[in-house]
């Protein structure tokens, strides 16, 4: 991750595969969904990785569906967003992977 409290991410994406452990809805936008996941894969795509595999870390989207549940398995590309201590990914193409239980 970048260095120091002050540093912003570079610009970045890569698809990553994860596990959902935690979902709630946000408190200030109906439509989207604040997420706690665990990153089982990842392969950038654009400027530096920030999904470090096993890392549990906070994410969020607004390509929630009812069929999102705590324990599925996705597929998404994900950004990181913010800096060291404070990021979080935004995900985009979101997808229930054929691992979902």
């Amino acid at each position: 991750m970048p260095e120091g409290p002050s540093v912003m991410a570079a610009p970045n994406r890569c698809h990553i595969t994860a596990k959902v452990i935690q979902i709630r809805p946000s408190a200030n936008y109906p439509d989207k969904r604040e997420l706690e996941i665990e990153i089982l894969a990842s392969e950038p795509l654009e400027g530096p990785n920030f999904a470090m595999v096993g890392q549990k870390s906070a994410a969020f989207t607004f390509e929630y569906s009812d069929a999102l549940m705590v324990g599925n398995v996705v597929t998404a590309q994900a950004e990181f967003i913010g800096g060291r201590g404070q990021g979080v990914f935004q995900l985009t193409q979101l997808a229930l992977s054929k691992a979902s239980p």
